[in-house]
C-alpha cells in the first residue's frame, strides 16, 4: 500500500527495546513488526502488519521522556 493511504499511528515507547524492534517482534500484541522505515529526533518509524486485519499501519514510536 502506498505510503500517504497508510493509517498512521503514534505512541510513546515505554521501554527501550520497543525504539529497537526487529521484523517478526510484536507491539502492543496487536501488530508484527515489518520494518524499520526511519528513525529521527523524536524516535523511530515502523512498518507493521496489524494481527486480525492483515493491515499494514505506520507506527511512530517516540523517544522515552523524563528517563
Amino acid at each position: 500500500m502506498d505510503d500517504e493511504k497508510r493509517r498512521h499511528i503514534t505512541v510513546t515507547a515505554t521501554t527501550p527495546t520497543q525504539l529497537d524492534l526487529q521484523p517478526g517482534q510484536r507491539l502492543a500484541l496487536r501488530y508484527v513488526v515489518t520494518q524499520r522505515l526511519r528513525s529521527d529526533g523524536s524516535g523511530v518509524l515502523y512498518l507493521v502488519t496489524e494481527q486480525a486485519t492483515g493491515e499494514e499501519v505506520d507506527v511512530h514510536v517516540l523517544h522515552l521522556r523524563g528517563r
